[in-house]
């Protein structure tokens, strides 16, 4: 079940030579240190995300994959909606149930704002052993996104992984076609992964 939208306030490239405070344009060779600072995550979200993670971890036999979306809100990281499939789940099904939803909501959603992801993959590797394993990943439209959330998203979401302690490589994503499966599994270096259809 999804809980309610949280819109996302956003980022600007560290490359920058201006930032926007306001009508007037500050030239800065930096952006200032508090406007990049780690911004804290929320003990909602953060309550959130260990309960659900727990939940996945309860019964070793059955496994409950879920997404949790992440954003910024005023100066904190909020949890702003999850994925908790009703039906049991298996690497067979996980794609429609787990993945696609997740695909949907940021294409749909997120199409011109950045959120923080953590998915559990659930699969069966090229050993044919199951494998289910959270996996964290920023989402960040190369288009359309404003250039403060770009710098705040990016100034943030290291942090954020350390605090929920996840695991494993961080893919940058920034387009739908980035989000196919086959090449989001690459792109996390998920282990033994065997390519889907």
């Amino acid at each position: 079940m999804l809980s309610p939208y949280i819109r996302s306030v956003l980022l600007l490239p560290s490359k920058s030579k201006f930032v926007q405070f306001g009508p007037i344009f500050h030239p800065i060779s930096h952006p200032p240190t508090n406007f990049l600072q780690n911004l804290p995550i929320t003990t909602k979200a953060e309550e959130l995300y260990n309960q659900t993670a727990k939940q996945n971890k309860k019964v070793a036999t059955t496994k409950l994959p879920w997404g949790l979306f992440l954003v910024i809100s005023g100066e904190n990281v909020d949890a702003a909606e999850s994925i908790l499939p009703e039906a049991d789940v298996t690497p067979e099904t996980w794609k429609a149930l787990v993945w696609d939803p997740v695909v949907e909501i940021l294409v749909s959603k997120y199409a011109k704002s950045p959120a923080l992801v953590v998915v559990e993959v659930f699969y069966i590797n090229s050993e044919g052993n199951e494998v289910s394993a959270p996996t964290f990943f920023k989402w960040c439209p190369d288009s359309g996104v404003p250039v403060k959330a770009k710098m705040m998203i990016g100034s943030c979401f290291q942090s954020v992984k350390r605090k929920l302690d996840v695991q494993g490589t961080t893919p940058e994503i920034g387009s739908a076609a980035e989000l196919d499966l086959n090449k989001f599994a690459a792109a996390a270096k998920l282990r033994s992964w065997v390519n889907v259809e």
